[in-house]
């Protein structure tokens, strides 16, 4: 779908990327730059007698960090200390996945799930649950 706005054709993912994006920056203070880390396993590595490992970074990810609410935590599939982190996606940052690390200053969280709001084929936010 696509839309004119101003005189260019803007499609509607592109409004709603935007619109994301400007209520990130509203939220002033309480968006943190953190880091994304997955760790994978490569090929054998015939010199070490293991499977290399590989850690890929993507440095600067928009965050929020929130709390579940009381009806939420279950204490086996949501624990009292997990931890709700906001991603604002971008063309960059690749969806968090189980195991992937999450690191907002000096505090690291790791990824527990993760959904996806998205227009379309085109993710918005992600939104976390993670583990301190």
């Amino acid at each position: 779908v696509r839309i004119r706005a101003g005189g260019a054709c803007v499609s509607l993912a592109a409004q709603l990327r935007a619109a994301t994006r400007k209520a990130f920056t509203a939220a002033g203070d309480l968006v943190l730059p953190g880091t994304l880390r997955r760790v994978r396993t490569g090929d054998y590595d015939t010199t070490t007698g293991a499977p290399e490992r590989i850690v890929e970074e993507w440095r600067t990810v928009d965050c929020v960090v929130g709390s579940y609410k009381a009806s939420e935590v279950d204490g086996e599939r949501v624990k009292a200390t997990d931890r709700r982190v906001y991603i604002l996606a971008d063309d960059f940052t690749p969806e968090p996945q189980p195991g992937d690390r999450i690191f907002i200053g000096q505090q690291g969280f790791t990824v527990a799930r993760c959904e996806t709001t998205r227009a379309g084929a085109t993710p918005l936010l992600y939104d976390c649950q993670a583990s301190v």
